[in-house]
């Protein structure tokens, strides 16, 4: 019984390290045009869109304030 037993267990061994393989990574959804932003990396275009509304300006170069940059900062970790 103890072989029987053992013979089970080797049989489970040898299938353990299979299980352990780590599995790859799901690629990203692309579900919008995206773009790169400076220090954030790829971002969908509504959310930049929608964070350079909230800081008040209309394009990334305008973000001269602390504030403006501020604003936008929180947005952008916030919603990505």
């Amino acid at each position: 019984m103890n072989k029987a037993i053992l013979t089970a267990l080797s049989g489970l061994a040898l299938s353990l390290p299979a299980l352990a393989a780590p599995i790859p990574p799901l690629p990203p959804v692309d579900n919008g045009l995206t773009t790169t932003v400076p220090h954030f990396g790829v971002s969908r275009i509504e959310t930049v869109s929608m964070c350079l509304t909230d800081a008040g300006v209309q394009r990334y170069q305008d973000l001269i304030t602390d504030m403006h940059w501020e604003s936008f900062t929180d947005c952008m970790t916030s919603n990505t």
